[in-house]
């Protein structure tokens, strides 16, 4: 029999519970940030209305947010008092603690050393409260302190207290080191000692140890880190299915540890399933076991009364029984009979075969015998087939206390055989089905346990804990179900069995389908499920998936509710699909058509349209057809007359009427002259009108007489050359310079003249 040993301080700390506590109590509401370090907790918490927020701008005015156990900085107050948010502060006492003594620190001037992991939540949260960037250390970090600082130390409240203590150690034999410049704060948790310290005892005292918890935890790694480090039997146990494959039944005595961030539920659901396990080990021996032995065995299986009722009533194998000659009288197996209890089964010996049936010997007072109806399963029978001294096994089917002959069936004995095979295939395979109606077991206590069904000559129990994911809080949901089963384990004609494997790993299978469909890009079916202010939830495939409110329209909305509704089915596009994170963010805006494109549509090049001047600039005029749809009449398309800015004629708000005269990508532009009647033509003139030239002498215009049309003139380059020649030789002018006094040279016409250069200048 194996012993288990559960934590006294396994699961939720009082800061957890405190926190969960708060969200159930106002919800639906918002957590900044994952409420708990337990993925299957926060799935479960989203169906109850409690959502994870990381990012405050998706938050809007009168949203209710509660502060995680792990704290928040002051900051992140601000900004959500900023938001018109309502705060429902979570904070844990022993970190809200931590933030006094680091804000009252920071103001007297200590620069504040944190131990702790620099990206924890509750790190951030306490660096917020720093007046100065403070010191982040861990166990394998190097310090250095100021030779003229003072220092204050506070430690994240989850930190290993062994790991804490070796900082301490090396800050004290820092040379830098004084007792009246560092001051030290032990803020570890109460919980988080005691957990570890019941770790190293539990672990060190058992043969292996078993820690449940989330590995995203840093708390439940811690543990299982603790309990390694001093039982290599140590085993990390996410769900239920972690303990088969951990084969931790081989072990006498098991220790069970569980994180802060381990729900109830799943501690629950690991102790049932290792008790049922345990239990079915238990029962299996118990048969060669004394009733003595039996009676001593702790077992809270539904059948362990009656068995142990049934050991209480067998001999001691070793016991030596004293029997009166009463007693051997009175006993018929003694006197070398038999007893004949309905539905017995038993080996007859053929007496002989004939056209009514078959007599066979079955020991006793009595012999038997088969109806030729009660031999094959088909009604055939043939006396031929059964010979005198064969021996066949058949079941007593009515016994009648004066008749002949025990009547027996070797059909129903062929019957359970046939479907004892077909159990026996059905439990080798993935998967069997047992029929309703079923029962509820309980243990001794009167606590019901599961459900047992049958299957053949077998009886099926189904552990509570292995009816679904999760926990069933009613057994009387199932007792008309029919279950989906894989067998855990067969002792003799009793099978334990599982339908939660089954639905995990089409769970998992589900899963490789759903990321490996749903990825950028892809179109899928959605069904909204509920809103809020800065999006809608969709289900897709059962994953929840959020479509931001700005991927839900072209057009600026402030509901998503005005685009979509409640519990109706939509396309989608994937947008993002982050498989670590398990975050999808879908687009419906985009599978729908651009208001420009609705536009062409409904607006084609000529349409009249009607709208309200929006926007006016120098170049143009911006008309709102309809809601988001514009179109722009350029100052030139305004009238045929010439006008310098639309704003001469237009003004915003005004109601206009224009064409649409084009379409240029996500442009419409409009023409009001278009509607407007062309301005009539001037007429062409004929004749050129009289030159007139002013008579300065008279001071009056007189007009001259009308000239003939003037010839188009035409370049020749010989006649040109010709009239030159001609003008040169009829010119009175000297074709070259000649001077007055021929006697006169150039020098004597430069004589006098001072001629100053630029050089000489600058020399004097």
């Amino acid at each position: 029999m194996q012993k288990i040993t559960i934590s006294e301080y396994a699961g939720f700390c009082g800061g957890v519970r405190r926190a969960l506590k708060a969200a159930r109590e106002n919800a639906p509401v918002f957590t900044y940030g994952e409420l708990i370090h337990n993925g299957f907790v926060v799935e479960k918490l989203k169906e109850e209305g409690i959502v994870p927020v990381e990012d405050i701008s998706l938050l809007k005015s009168g949203d209710k947010v509660v502060i995680r156990a792990h704290g928040v900085s002051p900051s992140v107050y601000e900004d959500l008092r900023k938001k018109g948010v309502k705060i429902i502060d979570a904070t844990c006492p022993a970190i809200e603690k931590i933030h006094k003594i680091v804000a009252e620190y920071s103001e007297k001037g200590y620069k504040i050393i944190i131990i702790g992991q620099e990206n924890h939540p509750e790190v951030k949260g306490i660096i917020g409260f720093c007046k100065k960037k403070p010191l982040i250390i861990d166990e394998n970090d190097e310090i250095s302190l100021g030779s003229d600082e003072r220092f204050a130390v506070v430690v994240q409240s989850t930190f290993p207290p062994e790991n804490y203590l070796k900082i301490v150690k090396k800050i004290e034999n820092n040379p830098l080191y004084n007792r009246k410049t560092v001051v030290f704060f032990d803020t570890i948790c109460y919980t988080t000692k005691v957990k570890q310290e019941e770790a190293l005892v539990l672990s060190s005292g058992n043969e292996a140890v078993v820690v449940i918890g989330d590995k995203s935890s840093a708390n439940a790694r811690r543990l299982y880190d603790t309990a390694k480090s001093v039982n290599r039997n140590a085993f990390f146990i996410e769900k239920v299915s972690d303990v088969k494959s951990a084969m931790i039944t081989k072990y006498n005595t098991m220790a069970v540890l569980a994180a802060a961030s381990t729900p109830d539920e799943l501690i629950e659901e690991v102790l049932n399933f290792m008790s049922d396990t345990q239990n079915n080990e238990v029962l299996e021996n118990a048969c060669e076991n004394t009733a003595t032995e039996v009676s001593e065995v702790a077992t809270a299986a539904p059948e362990a009364e009656e068995i142990k009722a049934e050991a209480a009533q067998a001999p001691a194998k070793s016991a030596k029984t004293e029997l009166t000659m009463d007693d051997i009288m009175a006993s018929d197996k003694a006197a070398g009979f038999t007893t004949y209890r309905e539905g017995k089964r038993i080996h007859a010996k053929i007496i002989n075969a004939d056209e009514n049936g078959i007599f066979v010997e079955i020991g006793g007072k009595k012999d038997g015998f088969i109806d030729k109806s009660e031999v094959n399963i088909d009604g055939s029978y043939n006396p031929a087939d059964f010979k005198a001294g064969d021996t066949i096994e058949a079941i007593i089917i009515n016994k009648k206390g004066d008749s002949t002959y025990v009547t027996l069936s070797k059909r129903e004995i062929d019957i359970v055989k046939k479907n004892d095979e077909e159990a026996l295939k059905a439990f080798d395979s993935k998967e069997f089905t047992v029929e309703p109606p079923l029962k509820i077991v309980k243990n001794k206590e009167g606590n019901p346990v599961g459900l047992e069904g049958r299957l053949g000559a077998f009886t099926v129990f189904i552990p509570g804990s292995q009816i679904r994911i999760g926990r069933v809080n009613n057994l009387e949901d199932y007792l008309d179900k029919k279950l989906r089963l894989r067998m855990l384990q067969k002792n003799g004609r009793r099978v334990t069995a599982s339908q939660r494997v089954i639905l995990e790993e089409e769970k998992l299978e589900k899963e490789e389908n759903f990321w490996a469909t749903v990825v950028p890009g892809a179109i899928v079916k959605g069904k909204v499920k509920r809103f809020a202010s800065f999006g809608a939830f969709v289900s897709v495939k059962g994953y929840d998936c959020l479509a931001h409110i700005s991927d839900l329209s072209w057009k600026k909305i402030s509901e998503p509710s005005e685009v979509l509704e409640l519990n109706q089915t939509y396309d989608f596009i994937v947008l993002k699909a982050d498989r670590e994170s398990g975050k999808i963010s879908l687009g419906y805006k985009q599978l729908q058509k651009k208001p420009y494109e609705l536009a062409a549509e409904k607006y084609p090049v000529g349409t009249i349209v009607k709208g309200t001047i929006a926007r006016i600039h120098p170049f143009g005029a911006f008309v709102q057809i309809e809601d988001g749809i514009d179109g722009l009449i350029h100052v030139s398309q305004i009238s045929h007359r010439y006008v310098k800015e639309a704003s001469e004629l237009l003004k915003e708000g005004q109601e206009v009427e224009a064409k649409v005269i084009s379409f240029e990508g996500n442009r419409i532009t409009l023409s009001m002259k278009e509607l407007e009647p062309a301005p009539a033509e001037k007429p062409a003139k004929t004749e050129e009108p009289a030159e007139e030239q002013e008579n300065f002498d008279a001071g009056e215009v007189k007009s001259k007489a009308p000239r003939a049309p003037r010839k188009k003139f035409e370049y020749n380059p010989e006649k040109a050359e010709e009239r030159k020649r001609e003008r040169r030789d009829n010119s009175d002018e000297p074709h070259e310079w000649v001077s007055d006094s021929g006697n006169a040279t150039l020098a004597d016409l430069l004589k006098g003249i001072d001629f100053k250069f630029d050089d000489e200048e600058e020399s004097k």
